[in-house]
């Protein structure tokens, strides 16, 4: 079985030009770019005569048909999300999976793989977890194994504790995965909401009152403290985010990081990477 595509005659658009090439992929990747590569009658050739030919995006946080608080789920649906986001040059993308009431991640993922079957793009998940089961270090070893190596963890989850933090960072780092936080104290949050409540102000307007920036603050210090440092977790990597209802005082969406700075002239320059 033949699994070369030549490309010939296209417009290449990289970050700083745009060439005319020929490109050869084999087997899905990118064997060769040249101003003239060969026909061979056995290699299934397009000509791509005036048209562009773009890298495919990755969009590397996306929820599609997930399930929220209230049964509400999202809008795109794995099928219709997809086409959408090819249509808009994303080739590939992350979405998000969380474990049922006791249901080991394991079987979280495989649901979602098969209802995500139907997706255009290629994909993957992080693997949210909720709670710790009997086959928590079997399923993270072999989630990582088949190239699931991202995990979520909701510090806005008051199930999240420090002794959660511990045990899953550590079952994360022995496999060789990656850790990824949602910072804000779940904790304080649940005090807010039922103070809210207990004063009828439920309305949209007070949800950034639940949500204060201190609530960010406080989580972010705790995931960066010495106990969870990388060094200390054997973390191969570790991200942090928060909760994007805050403007901070330039304007901005605030950012516990500090990945961004505005500068007087409005221009917004990136001075950290994500893990910051």
């Amino acid at each position: 079985m033949n699994n070369k595509l030549l490309i010939k005659n296209g417009l290449i658009v990289f970050s700083d030009k745009i060439l005319k090439r020929d490109i050869l992929i084999s087997n899905g990747k990118i064997m060769s770019i040249n101003n003239s590569i060969s026909k061979n009658i056995s290699i299934n050739t397009i000509d791509a005569e005036d048209r562009y030919i773009l890298p495919g995006g990755i969009d590397v946080h996306t929820h599609m048909e997930l399930k929220a608080d209230n049964n509400f789920i999202s809008a795109d649906d794995y099928k219709n999300g997809s086409k959408s986001a090819i249509m808009g040059g994303i080739t590939s993308y992350f979405g998000f999976v969380y474990q049922d009431k006791k249901e080991s991640i394991l079987k979280t993922l495989y649901r979602e793989l098969k209802k995500s079957s139907n997706s255009y793009c290629d994909k993957k998940f992080h693997i949210g977890i909720n709670n710790i089961t009997d086959k928590l270090e079997h399923d993270i070893k072999s989630s990582v194994k088949n190239d699931f190596k991202s995990f979520k963890l909701h510090l806005n989850d008051p199930e999240v504790d420090t002794v959660f933090l511990m045990r899953v960072f550590k079952l994360i780092a022995r496999y060789n995965g990656l850790a990824f936080c949602h910072c804000e104290d779940g904790n304080i949050i649940e005090f807010l909401k039922k103070d809210k409540k207990k004063n009828k102000k439920l309305k949209l307007k007070y949800y950034p009152e639940i949500r204060k920036d201190y609530v960010e603050k406080i989580a972010k210090e705790l995931v960066d403290c010495e106990l969870y440092d990388t060094a200390r977790t054997g973390l191969r990597g570790r991200t942090v985010h928060g909760h994007a209802v805050r403007l901070d005082k330039d304007g901005m969406m605030f950012d516990a990081l500090r990945r961004w700075a505005k500068g007087a002239d409005g221009t917004v320059t990136y001075v950290k990477d994500m893990i910051g």
